[in-house]
């Protein structure tokens, strides 16, 4: 589809800008401007064109419409003429007239959508946000636009957008940009008459949602297409291609189980999985949220399906449908992004006969058409779509109420929403759609914020690092690893990434000598109790009352510490409650006295090894509370063998110890576990004082050695030029 882009009041230059930010619509650009350079429009496309009367006014369109028509309706009634009857078909156009210096916008039925926005004392205009903000309009969120989503899933229903300034034009409406500002001039019908027609020579594709919804739209699939009287013939399919087949297209979740083939003749079924980046994809393209997740199921159904059909039958708006009611108006914006990035035409029949007679007439043709096969591809009993999307990215939905963004926004308690959160998985609550649009809001606002797409934390970079322990200068390399699973063989796995992080050093001279010599491992203690199966994600844990009383009076709020249930529950399990209660009465007391650790002292060490949720950790320590590892000494004395078993000749003698260390939440750095081999605790303690493992995602241990003399951070004497005797003579 084409994008539209034109301003009122301000240079040229905001037009490129305007049109960069449209560039997923197209490869070529016309644009117009006027002499005195207050009126410029563009549009972009496979084939733009600017049309122009003899008068002076021009118009680009987005759809399907006459811009003759439109330039002589503009001529003889004036703006509120160019909107056309209700029964053509839907368009966007910006029409622009240099002799009265106005702009005027139309979006005639329920066409595609269109934006505008006062900026710097100007009226821009684009098909999308997005070109908004390319040219310069501030990405502020709007707070009574995500409240009342986040209350009632509203949205698309009047002008306001997701963003503070931006507005859109309703379906019907006309409005005229001029010196008076924006004024509206006319709102008509907002919904076409008629649907467009199935088929027509197009590669049709049909998407499944596991209900009947989908299924009957195999039924319309198969019946003759009905082109328009005045259609032109359309070519067949190429020759080899086997027209009679029809691919059915379902997204699956993670970790669902892959539902029966449809086994009707002529159907090819096309399973697509989804992951959360295809969530960020999602609000990437359509530019705002859309509270209904099989939203998401069409996104990457069109996605996949690009370049295999021309057209997807889409089931979204047979809720609608069912219930009755008015399709809601984001499908027209879901629509227009899926066409405009993957050129694939997205049909949703259902969207244009809900809350119309029509709805009969269509049913019945789908049953006309349906083959008795494919009837039991839906489920007798869907479940909760959102409940099923939440639950099988429930990780990263733990993660992203979990992160300090998320604790700074306005609104409810985060550990509210984790709590009610755990509930809705267990099935004690039945609001999936609250959480689904909370995750869907904040994952947008960081969007917003950042410019560009929500990534998953990456590995850090093997950039050594240097520290000084009894005066000696050590270098420490870090170790990047795959992300470690419970029952992973931890020590071999380890061992693996050493062996080859020591090798790619010894590639150079320096450091091979100083590995000859002596050198030292840290490794974390998270990945080593998550390999011991030690950590338990949060939807696992069910704090008890004790838990959530106790976790109230821990001073330290953080996911990481104890003042949050599910980790006091963890807390409780390892210790037990009679004396996590008298370290609470210890704790107390010593407060009352000015001393700090009583609480520690009393609980014990596997109280205070105890982790909460880190935000740049990798899965699954993101999301699940970590106890101490299981004889952390062993653990290493396991590794250090396995090391050197993996290393020959005077690197592998060179290796003299090895430690497991964790984060210290009571005094902050870190804290030593475990060690083996020639150096005490306190080596490896001085040595990560900053805590360098904790600190880096990926990183689950570390190389220790001695710095070669050029890594020194010391600034290197002076050496004096000429001979000892030109000195002397030149003292004299």
């Amino acid at each position: 589809m084409a994008g539209l882009a034109a301003y009122f009041g301000i240079g040229g230059h905001a037009l490129d800008e305007l049109v960069r930010g449209l560039a997923p619509r197209g490869d070529e650009v016309a644009d117009w401007h006027d002499d005195a350079g207050h009126l410029a429009m563009a549009v972009r496309a496979g084939i733009p064109q600017v049309h122009r009367d003899h008068r002076g006014a021009a118009v680009v369109v987005d759809g399907v419409a006459e811009p003759s028509t439109l330039l002589a309706r503009y001529a003889e009634g004036g703006a509120g003429a160019v909107s056309g009857r209700a029964a053509t078909d839907p368009y966007a156009a910006v029409l622009a007239d240099p002799a009265r210096g106005v702009l005027v916008l139309c979006r005639h039925g329920d066409g595609p959508p269109l934006y505008y926005a006062r900026h710097d004392g100007a009226v821009l205009v684009a098909s999308e946000p997005a070109a908004l903000l390319a040219a310069g309009v501030p990405a502020r969120p709007d707070p009574d636009t995500m409240a009342r989503f986040r209350v009632d899933g509203d949205c698309d229903v009047d002008t306001r957008t997701f963003l503070a300034g931006v507005r859109r034009l309703l379906p019907g409406q006309v409005l005229e940009v001029g010196a008076h500002g924006v004024r509206p001039v006319a709102h008509g019908a907002g919904t076409p008459a008629t649907p467009p027609p199935v088929g027509a020579g197009l590669r049709l594709g049909v998407r499944l949602d596991g209900a009947m919804t989908g299924v009957a739209l195999l039924g319309l699939a198969r019946t003759e297409p009905v082109p328009p009287a005045d259609a032109l013939p359309t070519a067949g399919p190429a020759a080899g291609d086997d027209a009679d087949v029809l691919p059915v297209y379902r997204a699956l979740l993670p970790e669902a189980t892959t539902p029966d083939a449809v086994t009707a003749p002529g159907l090819r079924d096309a399973p697509v999985p989804v992951t959360v980046a295809d969530v960020d994809d999602l609000l990437a393209g359509l530019g705002e949220p859309v509270p209904d997740p099989d939203v998401l199921a069409a996104w990457v159904v069109a996605r996949r399906a690009a370049g295999e059909v021309d057209a997807i039958l889409d089931p979204l708006g047979g809720t609608a449908l069912l219930a009755d009611t008015v399709a809601p108006g984001y499908l027209t914006r879901v629509a227009d992004r899926v066409t405009t990035r993957f050129g694939v035409a997205l049909q949703m029949p259902y969207r244009h006969v809900a809350g119309t007679g029509a709805a009969r007439e269509l049913l019945a043709r789908c049953r006309r058409g349906l083959p008795a096969e494919a009837v039991p591809a839906a489920d007798p009993a869907p479940a909760d779509p959102t409940l099923a999307v939440l639950r099988a990215l429930r990780a990263d939905v733990y993660a992203t109420f979990l992160s300090t963004s998320f604790a700074r926004r306005p609104g409810p308690d985060p550990r509210e929403v984790v709590a009610g959160f755990g509930d809705l998985l267990a099935g004690r609550r039945g609001d999936a759609g609250r959480f689904w649009r909370a995750f869907l809001l904040e994952r947008w606002l960081r969007l917003i914020e950042s410019g560009t797409p929500v990534r998953p934390v990456e590995a850090a970079p093997e950039r050594p690092s240097s520290t000084t322990v009894d005066g000696a200068r050590w270098l420490r390399l870090p170790v990047v690893t795959r992300t470690l699973r419970a029952g992973d063989a931890y020590a071999d796995s380890i061992a693996w990434y050493v062996t080859e992080r020591v090798r790619a050093a010894c590639a150079d001279d320096r450091y091979r000598r100083r590995f000859g010599r002596c050198w030292y491992l840290v490794v974390a203690a998270r990945p080593l109790a998550v390999a011991q199966g030690r950590v338990r994600p949060l939807w696992e844990l069910r704090p008890g009352w004790w838990a959530r009383r106790m976790s109230g009076f821990v001073r330290d709020r953080s996911w990481q510490g104890l003042g949050n249930p599910w980790t006091m529950q963890t807390a409780i399990d390892e210790a037990g409650l009679r004396r996590m209660l008298f370290a609470a009465a210890a704790g107390a007391g010593g407060r009352l006295v000015h001393r700090q650790g009583m609480f520690d002292r009393v609980a014990g060490e596997p109280v205070r090894q105890v982790r909460g949720p880190v935000e740049r950790a990798t899965f699954p320590a993101n999301v699940a509370v970590a106890a101490a590892p299981t004889d952390p000494g062993a653990a290493a004395a396991e590794l250090l063998a396995a090391v050197r078993a993996g290393l020959r000749d005077d690197v592998a003698t060179g290796i003299a110890g090895c430690a497991v260390v964790g984060t210290d939440r009571v005094g902050g750095g870190c804290q030593v576990l475990a060690c083996v081999g020639d150096r005490p605790a306190d080596f490896y303690a001085a040595a990560c004082a900053d805590d360098p493992l904790g600190r880096l995602a990926g990183t689950p241990a570390a190389v220790l050695l001695l710095a070669p003399p050029e890594t020194a951070t010391s600034a290197p004497r002076p050496r004096r030029n000429g001979s000892r005797t030109a000195r002397r003579a030149a003292a004299r």
